[in-house]
């Protein structure tokens, strides 16, 4: 499989496994897609009972959104849209932050190796 390739389906694969999350992940995940990189100052911090500004959503965003809500939108009600269109904005944001990093020629995806334990049978050596 090539870069772009792979690049593609990690891409493909988070957002599809994003969906099964639960809300609290989703929270976390926004949270950390709209992080500043350091050095930055602080936005300013609304009055207090100033409601919260609803987050710019991309055209691309609305667009998947629209596509999900044709097929699966009689199961979900306005909360859960709002949900799924917040969640689908962090994996089109996320994918945006993976195309804009450049990598060199040389650069191989990351190879990670787990070694598990063969199941124990409970019944010990004979």
């Amino acid at each position: 499989m090539r870069r772009r390739g792979f690049v593609a389906w990690l891409t493909g694969a988070g957002v599809a496994s994003f969906f099964g999350m639960g809300a609290l992940a989703r929270g976390a995940f926004a949270q950390g897609a709209g992080a500043k990189p350091p050095g930055t100052p602080p936005p300013a911090t609304p009055p207090p009972g100033t409601p919260p500004a609803p987050p710019e959503v991309s055209d691309e965003a609305k667009s998947l959104h629209a596509i999900l809500k044709a097929r699966y939108g009689k199961d979900l009600d306005d909360v859960q849209s709002q949900g799924l269109l917040e969640a689908i904005e962090g994996g089109v944001q996320s994918g945006r932050a993976l195309r804009a990093k450049k990598l060199a020629n040389a650069v191989e995806p990351a190879t990670v190796f787990h070694a598990a334990p063969p199941a124990s049978d409970g019944g010990g050596a004979r």
